[in-house]
């Protein structure tokens, strides 16, 4: 009989789901009691980074092997290959959309707008924290943690619950968020690989961030 309670699960298991909400709820209170002159982006980038590391820290603790949510080796190339293919789909979906409400004299461009830093270094620093460091985060929270536990119930309540976690936690639900998520949860359902929506959702990311910028 194996002694850790973990060491049967190829997937993360309840119990470590609970310590990993308990340690990222505390981790927000610590990062709330941070100096209120620190900007806001060095704040949320310090916070995303220490996420990472509790949550990888933890699956170590809990002895379940990296394949548990997506990191395996094997899943590397597979991961690759969906990333890149998920970032051209969702430039085809894009311009079919927003082909579709230009039609309908709906300007698209507004709708997608994400209201950027003026500043050089604050500018430059919001894409490498908004850009990056945010979209690994929360794929391997979301997709890594959440959709791996979930997908022992059923591959559609495993994409379905993860994507609503995903979107109602951001401080303002938006669609880009829910299309996302299930594009996300689809690119690693397909591949079992979390390179692949980390890929996307970095691609999905940095474009908003520079067509906002190029064009607004």
């Amino acid at each position: 009989m194996p002694s850790h309670p973990s060491a049967t699960h190829s997937y993360p298991d309840l119990a470590t789901l609970v310590m990993a909400a308990a340690l990222l709820i505390l981790l927000e209170y610590g990062a709330s009691q941070l100096p209120s002159d620190w900007p806001i982006l060095i704040r949320i980038g310090a916070l995303r980074l220490v996420q990472c590391a509790v949550l990888g820290g933890l699956l170590f603790l809990r002895r379940l092997p990296p394949y548990a949510i997506g990191l395996g080796r094997r899943s590397f190339i597979p991961g690759i290959k969906t990333g890149i293919g998920g970032c051209i789909f969702m430039g085809f979906l894009a311009l079919i959309v927003g082909g579709s409400l230009w039609m309908h004299d709906i300007a698209p461009l507004p709708l997608i707008r994400v209201q950027l830093p003026s500043a050089g270094p604050e500018l430059l620093l919001f894409f490498v924290v908004g850009g990056i460091i945010a979209p690994v985060a929360e794929e391997l929270l979301f997709r890594g943690f959440i959709f791996s536990y979930l997908r022992q119930y059923g591959w559609i309540p495993a994409l379905l619950i993860s994507t609503t976690f995903f979107a109602m936690l951001h401080p303002t639900p938006h669609i880009t968020q829910w299309v996302g998520g299930v594009v996300f949860g689809i690119a690693y359902g397909i591949s079992g690989s979390l390179l692949a929506p980390i890929l996307i959702h970095i691609c999905g990311n940095l474009t908003l961030f520079t067509l906002s910028l190029l064009i607004f």
